[in-house]
């Protein structure tokens, strides 16, 4: 096989994107929405914030 085609069938991992948006809608008078992103591996958690991409072969993520 060449070069070019076992470059070519490597699997590029997957990437997951997120945003969060908050509104204190139409009932109550305050905004009681609640956003979290996490990633964690082996060493460590990090928070994400409310948009980013990443990678999903070295991490795991909670997006609830």
């Amino acid at each position: 096989m060449s070069a070019a085609k076992k470059k070519s069938a490597v699997a590029t991992p997957p990437r997951v994107r997120w945003s969060g948006m908050t509104h204190i809608g139409r009932v109550r008078p305050n905004n009681e929405d609640v956003f979290l992103a996490l990633e964690f591996d082996d060493r460590e958690v990090r928070y994400l914030g409310k948009t980013g991409e990443a990678s999903l072969a070295d991490a795991d993520f909670i997006l609830p």
